[in-house]
Parts: structure tokens; C-alpha cells; sequence
């Protein structure tokens, strides 16, 4: 069956634009998985659930193009894109709670580790809903209708789009690119060939719960540009969303320029994982302006903090961050700070954690500088013990104060990265 019913993202024209547009709507999170397993190389399965992921969302505008502001792991390299830009997403303008397709990842990426998703959802709903997504390792044909044609799940997982503290993931209702860290999950498809599976079910029942309609995978044509995935689908309706796909199932959207992929991309790394703080906690000091994903880029968002001199603890300004290694045993660990003060002539220390001494470790001792200053220290020896054996978490804590004389009454710093650099086995 062909679905000729089709809902293109961006109706308006480039001639019908404003030019005074603003541009496409990012921000940027941390996506807690409410479950999830992971297959590992004995074919056993780790529980992923709890994880913290950053995540970055960007409303899908007419004329935007690829993904300028996305942040790419070191050693990362695409192994599957199929993302070609306004004006080519769209949505199936029929319910599509549950859908499968295809994704063949280079040679490069088979056997690696995912270190980024970016998907396409189009929410017509602010709900509490719970997102879901399987990878299949095995397509069987010739079963028929009635039982599932995909088998040998890789890896199953999902969470809310609203979370504990209220904040829904999505900033509004419309059409959406969101690309999820995967570095600490630790998805690999030994030969590059998997079926994806996108589903939007009630926040109940996890993760079996009722599906939803009105959020929607967004698809886009023009063709896999990384990677290779047939001008086809699998959509979960006949009679009615089960999560069982059907080989009968099949689908396709007429073919060109309307080719029935998804919106997909996946980012495959070496064994160097770089990670963001999920948060932070100021011991000392005032916060004045600034959250945790400031930390994560070099772009001049800031975290700030500043302090008194009447502040009689030894470092008015003490800030810590935490966030979660891919491995309990990594070869090396790197922890990058930069950051600026009010003036010249102030001292930073930084400190790790030791979880083998449980006690924080002095790794360095600097001066600071009034315009942004990377700090970079790396543990090349047993850097193990800078990491929680069992939950994996990373530790830092970063506290300045004045070295000498008395330079200012009121004085601040502000912390534009605070982020760690993981080589694994």
C-alpha cells in the first residue's frame, strides 16, 4: 500500500518568508531514560536505564539546512545521514504512533559505538508522553502477516518528554530535530545493519503503553546521503498499532522526491568520548545567571558566579560539576575548564574526585585571567580512581579566590566549559 497522504514541513515559500525571520529555536537539556537495555558483545543485556543524556533540539524552519550548530564528539564520524534539509522533511498525514525503517551504516561504523542520534519528531501535543526507540539486528522474510518480521534487538530505549521537575522536552508544539548524546550508552552494530523503530506511547505501562497519535516521525526525502536504507518502510497499522512489524507491513510514500526514510542521523566514535556535566552545585559563592548546558561548548554562554571579600572561606567561589563515564576503566581522563575573571590575578584550583580514597585530588593550581582561558589536565596514571567503579560517575570541583593582595570588592567569574575527555579500552 502507498500512503498519498503527506504533510510537508514548511509550507511557506522562501518568497513568502520574512526576511526578518528569526533563526530556527535550539536549546538544549538532558533526557533521562526511564528504561532501556543495551545488547553487549556476549549477547547478555545492560540495563541503561536512569541514564542521563544531553541533548540538543532545533525547530525545523523553511531554508534551514543540515545541522550548523551541532556538536561533534573528537575521533566522531557519520556513518549514517539522512537529513537534506527544508524543504524535503515531512510526516505521513495519517496517524504514525509506530514505524520501522531500515538503516545500513558504513563500514566505518560497523562495530562502533553510537556517540550521536539525531532524530525528527513533530508533536502536535504537549503531553506527557513517553518516546521510544528499538534497534532490530535481523529482518526475516516469508513469515507473513500477523507475527514480527524483525528479531535480535541490539538495543531498546526510551523516557518522558516531560520530566520530574515539569519541563517538557519540546519547547512548543511543531516540528523538531533533536540530537541525543548516545556516548555513555554504548549502542554498537557489529555489521552496520539494524532496523530502527520510532514510538509515542502513554507515559504509563512502560514501555508498553497505549500509543499516541499525535506525534509523528519525521521523515526526509532526496535520499540517504551516508550510509544506505531502501525507499521504504515498515507501518505499524494493520488493523491498528501493536508493536509487532508485520513483513505485509511494508510501505513506501510514491518515490521520489518523497523517498520513505526517515530523518536520521548516527555518529560513530573511536575511544574518545568527551562529557558534559548533567549538573552542578554551588558550594560557595552567588549564582547570578547561567545553567549546566553552558557548560558544554566553547560559545560564550556562561555559568556565573561571584562572591564577596568579606567571604572568609578560603575560595568565596566553589563550584562543582558531575556527569557520568562510558566505561569504569578508562586508559585516560582529561578535564578541560575555561573560564575568565573580573580582573587578572586571581587563583582557580581544580579538583577531582578520587572515589578509591573518596576524597577530592588536587590536579591543578593556576592563575586565572580576565578574558576566557582554557585550562586543560590530563591523568595518564591510574586515572580509574577519578571514577565511580560501579555508577561510572565523574567529579570535578573548580574554586577560585583571590592570590594576593585584595583586588576587588564584589568580584565574579563566569565558566563557559567545564567538560571531561574519556579514551576507553
Amino acid at each position: 500500500m502507498a500512503i498519498l497522504s503527506l504533510v510537508f514541513v514548511g509550507a511557506l515559500s522562501m518568497a513568502q518568508r520574512n526576511i526578518f525571520e528569526p533563526p530556527p529555536e535550539r536549546s538544549y537539556g538532558v533526557f533521562e531514560l526511564a528504561y532501556g537495555k543495551v545488547r553487549m558483545p556476549n549477547g547478555k543485556y545492560r540495563d541503561v536505564s536512569g541514564l542521563k543524556i544531553p541533548y540538543q533540539i532545533e525547530r525545523i524552519y523553511p531554508g534551514t539546512k543540515g545541522t550548523s550548530g551541532r556538536a561533534r564528539h573528537p575521533e566522531a564520524a557519520t556513518a549514517y545521514r539522512n537529513d537534506n534539509g527544508d524543504p524535503t522533511y515531512y510526516v505521513s498525514g495519517l496517524a504514525m504512533p509506530s514505524a520501522l525503517d531500515d538503516v545500513t551504516l558504513t563500514s566505518a561504523g560497523q562495530g562502533q559505538p553510537w556517540t550521536q542520534v539525531t532524530v525528527g519528531i513533530m508533536n502536535t501535543s504537549m503531553d506527557r508522553i513517553l518516546l521510544r526507540w528499538i534497534a532490530y539486528d535481523r529482518y526475516v522474510s516469508g513469515l507473513g502477516a500477523g507475527v514480527s518480521a524483525f528479531y535480535d534487538v541490539i538495543a531498546d530505549w526510551g523516557g518522558f518528554t516531560v520530566n520530574q521537575l515539569g519541563q517538557n522536552i519540546f519547547p512548543s508544539t511543531g516540528t523538531w530535530k533533536i540530537t541525543f548524546d548516545f556516548s555513555i550508552v554504548g549502542i554498537v552494530v557489529p555489521d552496520g545493519e539494524c532496523y530502527f523503530a520510532a514510538q509515542f506511547r502513554e507515559p504509563f505501562g512502560v514501555p508498553d503503553g497505549p500509543f499516541r497519535n499525535d506525534f509523528f516521525p519525521v521523515f526526509s526525502g532526496g535520499g540517504v546521503s551516508v550510509g544506505i536504507s531502501d525507499d521504504l518502510f515498515w507501518y505499524d497499522w494493520d488493523p491498528e498499532p501493536n508493536g509487532v512489524y508485520e513483513e505485509t507491513e511494508v510501505d513506501y510514500f510514491n518515490g521520489p522526491p518523497n523517498e520513505a526514510n526517515f530523518l536520521l542521523q548516527i555518529d560513530t566514535g573511536g575511544t574518545t568520548t568527551e562529557l558534559f556535566p548533567f549538573s552542578y552545585t554551588i558550594f560557595a559563592g552567588r549564582y547570578v545567571s547561567g545553567s549546566f548546558v553552558d557548560l558544554w561548548f566553547s560559545d560564550n554562554s556562561y555559568l556565573v558566579v561571584d562572591a564577596f571579600n568579606e567571604d572568609e572561606r578560603p575560595y568565596p567561589i566553589s563550584v562543582m560539576f558531575d556527569s557520568q563515564s562510558p566505561t569504569a576503566t578508562p586508559l585516560s581522563l582529561t578535564f578541560k575548564l575555561e573560564s575568565a575573571t573580573i580582573a587578572d590575578g586571581y587563583e582557580v584550583v581544580i579538583m577531582l574526585f578520587n572515589y578509591q580514597d573518596n576524597r577530592f585530588d588536587v590536579v591543578q593550581r593556576t592563575g586565572t585571567s580576565s578574558v576566557d582561558r582554557e585550562i586543560s589536565v590530563t591523568i595518564g596514571s591510574n586515572p580509574a580512581k577519578y571514577v565511580h567503579p560501579s555508577s561510572r560517575a565523574v567529579r570535578a570541583l573548580v574554586q577560585y579566590r583571590e592570590s594576593a593582595v585584595e583586588l576587588a570588592q564584589l568580584w565574579w567569574t563566569k565558566i563557559d566549559r567545564a567538560t571531561w575527555l574519556i579514551t576507553r579500552p
